[in-house]
Parts: C-alpha cells; sequence; structure tokens
C-alpha cells in the first residue's frame, strides 16, 4: 500500500520552536479551507491503494475537515487514513475520529519533569488505536533520560506514546545523535527511530529519487519531493503522469536540501525496495 501525505494546510494554532511549517502558510489572518475539488482530483492521479496521512500545519483549524474525512472515506482506494492533530481536533469532537487513526501532538516539550503541553487535558489516548506523539527535540531526550524512573513510573514508555524524531531542521545532530541513539535503545525501540541516525550520501541519493513518502501541498496544489522538508523542497505540478516519473524514480533529483538532510528512516533503502517494488534501485547510485 503506498502512503500518501496530505499537507491540508500550514496554517496553526500553536507556536512550536522545533516547527518552521506554519510561518509559511497563505492563511495568516483567515481560516484555512481545503479546495474538495483539488481534493478528489488529487486521488484521482493515484490508480492504487493507499494509506492517506492528514497533515499540517494544524487540521483541527481546517474549517470543512469534516468534509475532507467524507471524501477520502467515500474514495474506494483510500484503504486507510491517519490524522495528526496537536489536540485541536479532538476538542472539536467529530464523530468519525475513532475510525482513523489518530496521533495526537498534546505535548510540546519536556523539560526536567515538567510536561508543557498544548492544552490542560488528560495526555493519555482513550481508545487503543490512538498514539500520543512526543517529538524528540534535545531538551525532550535529555530530560527523559535525567529523570528516566520518573517517566516510567508515569507510563510514558508504553505503547500508547510515539516518540517521533525531527529532522535535522531544528536541532544540531552532531550533540543530539549520541543522546538519541541512547535512549531508543533503552526503551527498546531502535527499530523505530527515525530522522537522524546516519549521514550515508547513497541513501540520501537513493531517498532524492525515491522520496520516502510521497506529499502534497494543498496550499500551492502541488506535489512535494520531500515530506520532512515541505518547505524548502523541490515541487511539480501534480498530476498521474509525474505521480509515475516519481515511481520510476524520474521526478526528482538530488539537491541542496538533501545534502544537508539526515537520513529519514533507519532502515531507508529497505523500505524504499518495498514501497516501490524496485529491483535494481542501486542502479541510481
Amino acid at each position: 500500500m503506498y502512503t500518501l501525505d496530505l499537507l491540508i494546510s500550514k496554517a496553526c494554532n500553536q507556536d512550536c520552536y522545533y516547527c518552521n511549517v506554519y510561518k509559511n502558510t497563505k492563511f495568516k489572518d483567515k481560516t484555512p479551507e481545503v479546495d474538495i475539488d483539488f481534493l478528489k482530483y488529487a486521488l484521482s492521479c493515484f490508480d492504487f491503494n493507499l494509506n492517506v496521512i492528514i497533515g499540517g500545519g494544524e487540521p483541527g483549524i481546517v474549517s470543512n475537515l469534516d468534509e475532507v474525512y467524507r471524501t477520502l472515506k467515500d474514495t474506494k482506494k483510500v484503504k486507510n487514513i491517519r490524522l495528526l492533530s496537536n489536540g485541536q481536533v479532538r476538542l472539536n469532537d467529530y464523530d468519525w475520529l475513532k475510525d482513523v487513526d489518530y496521533f495526537e501532538h498534546l505535548i510540546k516539550d519536556i523539560k526536567g519533569t515538567n510536561l508543557i503541553k498544548f492544552y490542560d487535558l488528560d495526555i493519555f489516548p482513550k481508545h487503543k488505536h490512538w498514539k500520543q506523539v512526543i517529538v524528540t527535540t534535545e531538551n525532550v531526550v535529555n530530560s527523559l533520560l535525567d529523570n528516566y524512573e520518573f517517566f516510567e513510573d508515569l507510563g510514558i514508555f508504553n505503547d500508547s506514546f510515539w516518540f517521533k524524531t525531527m529532522n535535522a531542521k531544528t536541532h544540531s545532530a552532531i550533540n543530539f545523535k549520541e543522546n538519541l541513539i541512547k535512549f531508543y535503545d533503552k526503551i527498546g525501540k531502535t527499530n523505530e527511530l527515525y530522522g537522524i541516525i546516519e549521514e550515508d550520501d547513497k541513501k540520501r541519493r537513493c531517498c532524492a529519487k525515491y522520496p520516502y513518502m510521497s506529499s502534497i501541498d494543498f496550499e500551492d496544489k502541488k506535489f512535494l519531493h520531500c515530506n520532512a522538508h515541505s518547505i524548502i523542497c523541490e515541487r511539480k505540478e501534480l498530476s498521474k503522469e509525474n505521480v509515475d516519473l516519481n515511481l520510476k524514480g524520474k521526478l526528482f533529483n538530488y539537491n541542496d536540501y538533501c545534502s544537508k538532510c539526515y537520513v529519514y528512516n533507519n532502515n531507508l533503502v529497505e523500505t524504499i525496495f518495498r514501497r516501490t517494488n524496485v529491483k535494481r534501485w542501486f542502479e541510481i547510485l
């Protein structure tokens, strides 16, 4: 199944120091709204089953999010829907929320033993297929390591929580990498380490040809090269032809932001191999 990331708006109601997406939105003074006709067109460009991720920005402030969900649900090729939110979506109390994979980034930061949350709500998910996302910045990783027993007793290392490592756009991997690996090893989830694990030019070039995840910017209505660097990456017109070229590794190329990027997935080449069925991927290196 092919994973498609829908950046339905870059607008957000929060201001996280480790995120640069919302600062580039065109909806600075008005409520964001998704062009449903463009959504239907975007879905028509993919002739295979899709695992769709709804992200942003913050989807919870999009005025017609309910219509976005209904459109995806009514599209047969969409087999699974994941929604990423800072908690605003849950506050809106949509009746369909229990039917999607809901990943909530409610914890903004962790300093010492202090959880800095967006809203004064229970931090634990209420459905088994909901996940609480904790972004592992330098602050967070150092705090979790220094106060490991405290957070272990709190239950923050159970399977209801998903630790998300941001790409190197937000911190210095030179000082961060060692503690990050130490933390993931300590909680027994090294295989889930995403973000900053290895500088390998061959893997980066492979990722440049066969992007880890296809993304669409709904504000610009463009097909994006890289969802990890969605603000600065290369953009193309969205069409069936370009989707096909992307699958063949012929749409995007190695660029400046690729050379500065850290491998987004610790098992990147194998992930690309499974997703694209590329039997001779090494020819592109």
